[in-house]
């Protein structure tokens, strides 16, 4: 059976785990509290901002969210101040695999999760990653939104079959191999006329603006 387990991140440190996911967002959460009476809460899941209220009932949420949301999803408690957000501490919910818990959003941590399980399976050779949060303008790692993997031609090919065979669960936005870019649409291939990668790059949806940056 695949272990979960919880973690909280805060100004890019990640604590512990945790095995259940009260304990995690109680200790977690202390570090978004602030004394002032004006400073409220809210709880938001990945994109979808929440609504404001009291620290102990945003506390419950974001236990009841955590525990009960898809591994990977992102739950983050902030604390809002007059002049907008105050602290943020990120609760993410993880698995042994096929879900990894890395510096990208939900899209790549789902994509190394797979490519993590199918190398320990041995169904993929000579596996090394080379970046996912960089801040390199135009690319989506500035973003926190892409991945780039090393491996033998053969893995490198399944890997971008994968990415787009699967683009729904990945929210795959585009692959890059050698001289060929590939969108998720059947067919939508082009030649890549920017640096020739000897790698796989994989640009998902859902990133955060600058967030390497």
């Amino acid at each position: 059976m695949t272990n979960v387990s919880y973690v909280y991140s805060d100004d890019g440190d990640v604590s512990p785990e945790f095995n259940q996911p009260g304990p995690c967002v109680t200790e977690g959460a202390k570090r978004a509290k602030r004394r002032a009476p004006w400073v409220k809460y809210r709880v938001n899941v990945n994109d979808d901002v929440g609504e404001l209220g009291s620290y102990a009932g945003k506390v419950d949420k974001a236990t009841i969210l955590l525990g009960g949301k898809a591994v990977g999803t992102t739950i983050r408690f902030q604390a809002v101040g007059r002049d907008g957000v105050l602290e943020q501490v990120s609760f993410r919910k993880m698995q042994d695999e096929p879900v990894a818990n890395t510096e990208g959003v939900e899209g790549i941590d789902r994509f190394v999760g797979w490519v993590n399980a199918e190398a320990r399976a041995g169904r993929l050779d000579g596996v090394r990653y080379a970046g996912i949060c960089v801040c390199k303008h135009p690319s989506d790692h500035a973003d926190c939104a892409a991945v780039d993997i090393f491996a033998t031609d053969a893995s490198m090919r399944k890997m971008v079959a994968e990415a787009l065979g699967n683009a729904g669960y990945y929210h795959t936005k585009y692959t890059i191999l050698y001289r060929e870019i590939c969108y998720p649409s059947p067919g939508q291939c082009q030649v890549y006329f920017g640096d020739k990668h000897y790698h796989v790059h994989l640009s998902v949806n859902g990133g955060h603006h600058d967030a390497a940056c």
